[in-house]
């Protein structure tokens, strides 16, 4: 039983990535629409239609834009709530080293050659771009 809760506790820090980057996404897809509803509206061809047939364009795109403000809104906290966790459970690892990279990855997304060539210019010498994978690999190994 002790086995198993070790991996599915280990098993977060990759989920922690995936839904980090996936809400990541979210937002910027609901601020792209934000901008286009508010700076070009909706592109409607009026011709031949009469101005009491289209309603309130201007009021149903603001109320649109609304709609998507509180939907970024709770993303974001969503987000906020999701990188607390990650980095709680981060700080429980006992090497900093080990904690630099594993929020550098799973949290702030850096690919392992950017988290080398960090870690490079923090200990001055040169690190070798598998050193950071290897380094979260031999943990993992060690939690499961």
């Amino acid at each position: 039983m002790d086995k198993k809760f070790k991996v599915e506790s280990a098993a977060i820090i990759p989920f922690f990535k995936h839904k980090i980057k996936d809400l990541k996404y979210e937002i910027k897809r609901c601020e792209e629409k934000i901008y286009e509803l508010d700076h070009k509206g909706i592109s409607v061809n009026l011709s031949g239609v009469r101005s009491s047939d289209i309603g309130d364009p201007t009021g149903e795109i603001a109320s649109k834009i609304s709609e998507y403000k509180d939907l970024l809104q709770k993303t974001r906290l969503e987000l906020l709530d999701l990188q607390i966790a990650a980095e709680k459970y981060i700080a429980q690892v006992d090497n900093s080293l080990l904690r630099f990279v594993m929020q550098r990855h799973f949290i702030d997304g850096k690919s392992w050659v950017q988290i080398a060539h960090e870690m490079s210019k923090l200990e001055k010498h040169m690190c070798s771009p598998s050193m950071p994978r290897k380094l979260v690999d031999r943990w993992f190994d060690e939690k499961c």
